[in-house]
């Protein structure tokens, strides 16, 4: 009993002093939680985003702190007593583009950032020192002419700059993509970028027509020429005709006897040619209704005029060059073509090496192939020719030369309502003189 009572005594005692310690702590609790309170009531909340920042909220951009500093720098700069002029140069990527503005009278960057690649994300950032930039520049790539295009109709001033005429460092110097967007803010502002034309969405449609065709003609010259290795190194003996693939030659390929292995790859390869053929006969089909629209009808016609100059090439020609206009000398159009030679001079030595690389491969050799007709059935070329030959000793120059000379007799066809009239108005002026100078002597 005595012990029952005292165990029932201390555990009465004991519950006692818990209820009497959560009760001090609970109390002692109060006046912190009411300081905590009172704390979060005098800090303001933060402030919702306005002006550009709340522009781009709206897009659902998420933007870091680095990012609206950046924006607001800009404004500051927009906004600013001191007339700085900005430039952007954008290094344009699948998923992503590096952003870099570039003062010029400060020479030095201002602003640097990354953007998904989309229009708006980047539009709405530079467009508080839409005043103050001179122009957004980005290199041609796989990307197209897209951005330029909606850059364009938005009222930007837009340059698209060829790749293979940026400024290098020699011996190399450091590259990634926020470097690359550095680097033509910069060029731009100083001046040193080479500019390209934008096509519209139909002058690349129609150039996209017409390298398509070139590269169906270029798999049905891989499939023959890949037919013609298999033979030789296997030991067989080409058919008669082979060379000019007529239908002969072609049929003679399935006749000749071959092991099981090696028939099914011969028979895989005469595959692949009938398809290439098949399809570049349909890219044919779809230049020459190409030709035929309104737009190229009456300049291939024109084009047709000059002796070697077919569908194909004046085709090719007007899509590839598609605004002639621009071009405002001989030279510059040869530059385009890639025919241009290099000059080297030094003191009292000069030299013309090779050429400029630059331009379409596949027109620069519907060209040459355009010139060597041209020679066959025009006296002038023939002198042309003749003449180029005589002072080089090289065929393949002189027939370079000749198919620089077409290139800009086309030019200048493509310019105005004339056909080609031999030796006359559309051959440039200078061309025959020092032939003629030569022959006088």
């Amino acid at each position: 009993m005595n012990n029952t009572k005292s165990v029932a005594k201390s555990g009465k005692g004991s519950k006692s002093k818990l209820d009497k310690s959560e009760k001090t702590k609970n109390e002692s609790a109060q006046p912190v939680m009411a300081v905590k309170n009172q704390k979060q009531a005098a800090e303001p909340e933060p402030a919702a985003p306005s002006g550009a920042l709340a522009e781009v909220a709206a897009l659902g951009i998420c933007m870091t702190k680095a990012e609206s500093n950046t924006l607001r720098g800009l404004r500051q700069i927009a906004e600013g007593k001191d007339k700085q002029r900005l430039f952007v140069g954008v290094d344009v990527h699948k998923k992503q583009w590096h952003v870099a503005v570039w003062s010029k009278e400060h020479d030095l960057l201002v602003a640097s950032w990354v953007t998904p690649s989309f229009y708006d994300g980047l539009s709405r950032i530079i467009r508080v020192a839409r005043a103050r930039i001179e122009s957004v520049v980005y290199e041609a790539g796989p990307t197209g002419f897209s951005l330029a295009r909606r850059l364009e109709s938005d009222g930007w001033p837009v340059q698209v700059i060829s790749p293979a005429h940026t400024p290098r460092k020699p011996g190399g110097d450091d590259k990634s993509d926020r470097l690359d967007a550095r680097k033509l803010a910069e060029y731009s502002s100083k001046g040193l970028l080479h500019v390209v034309a934008i096509p519209t969405e139909q002058e690349e449609a129609d150039r996209a027509l017409a390298r398509q065709y070139g590269a169906c003609t270029d798999d049905v010259r891989r499939a023959k020429m890949q037919i013609r290795s298999f033979l030789l190194f296997h030991g067989v003996a080409e058919p008669e005709g082979l060379e000019h693939w007529t239908r002969a030659s072609r049929e003679a390929l399935t006749r000749i006897e071959l092991n099981l292995e090696l028939r099914a790859t011969l028979d895989l390869l005469l595959k692949r040619l009938a398809q290439a053929l098949e399809l570049r006969s349909q890219a044919l089909k779809c230049l020459r209704r190409l030709s035929q629209t309104e737009r190229h009808a009456a300049s291939v016609k024109r084009l047709r005029t000059v002796p070697g100059v077919g569908l194909i090439i004046a085709t090719v020609f007007l899509c590839e060059l598609f605004r002639p206009k621009r071009f405002g000398s001989p030279r510059q159009v040869s530059r385009m073509l890639g025919l241009a030679p290099e000059v080297r001079s030094s003191g009292q030595s000069e030299e013309r090496g090779g050429r400029h690389a630059a331009g379409q491969a596949r027109l620069r050799s519907l060209l040459v192939e355009g010139a060597w007709q041209w020679r066959r059935h025009d006296a002038n070329a023939l002198r042309l020719y003749q003449s180029q030959v005589s002072r080089s000793g090289l065929k393949q120059k002189a027939i370079t030369a000749v198919a620089r000379k077409l290139g800009v007799i086309l030019w200048r066809i493509a310019l105005g309502p004339r056909d080609y009239c031999p030796g006359l108005v559309n051959i440039p002026p200078g061309v025959f003189e020092g032939m003629k100078r030569r022959q006088a002597a």
